[in-house]
């Protein structure tokens, strides 16, 4: 009987030995692998999700013929200098058509780019624009608004920047939907190309548009 009692309390202590490794096992589970695996977590998330403002950062066509204000060198062209103020616009300095274009004249800017892109699916492009013209006192210069990705021209989108004899600017958007990789953001350009509207002599036809800043909402 004494024998028994010996070995049923042996057995008793490696039963609490376990239990006790156990119990260190779980603990430093919780102390260490849960947080790193939250950490990890968070980074690819952080990574995974982008919203970013992109602004111009260099011209690649510049054929609005009106530069009005100051450059401020805040990008590479004598064009984008005076579009790229991103959320806070200065309306003293613009590019502009004049009255005596032809119409088809395109502005194209690179923009600048967000970090740790994984995934980017919209990019809603912010142009404050203002026609401080009404030529024939009619229909009103339109705007052809449009994402270049990889080389690619995307669906363009038209906006008509409206009447305001004091030159008051507006603004509009024009929304871009893609599966996009660090790469395509990278490679983004937004064009803008004025279109004549109404009747008669070009000459007749041509509003002074103008355009005080270009901005992208990228999520």
């Amino acid at each position: 009987m004494r024998l028994r009692l010996i070995k049923t309390k042996s057995f008793s202590g490696i039963l609490d030995k376990i239990a006790s490794i156990k119990l260190k096992q779980v603990f430093i589970f919780a102390l260490f692998v849960v947080p790193v695996t939250a950490l990890i977590t968070l980074q690819v998330t952080k990574a995974a999700s982008v919203s970013a403002v992109l602004t111009p950062n260099s011209d690649v066509t510049a054929q609005w013929p009106v530069l009005a204000g100051t450059a401020d060198n805040s990008c590479s062209g004598t064009h984008c200098t005076r579009v790229d103020d991103g959320t806070t616009a200065n309306d003293t300095d613009y590019v502009g058509t004049g009255t005596s274009g032809a119409g088809a004249e395109v502005d194209e800017y690179a923009l600048s780019t967000a970090t740790n892109v994984k995934s980017a699916s919209k990019l809603v492009v912010t142009v404050r624009a203002v026609s401080a013209t009404n030529a024939n006192g009619g229909n009103l210069d339109t705007l052809t608004v449009n994402l270049r990705v990889n080389g690619t021209l995307q669906t363009a989108t038209t906006i008509t920047p409206v009447f305001d004899s004091t030159g008051a600017f507006s603004d509009y958007t024009a929304t871009f939907n893609g599966t996009w990789t660090q790469a395509d953001v990278d490679s983004m350009q937004v064009s803008i190309t004025h279109n004549l509207q109404g009747g008669g002599a070009k000459s007749g036809q041509d509003d002074d548009v103008r355009i005080a800043n270009v901005y992208g909402t990228l999520t």
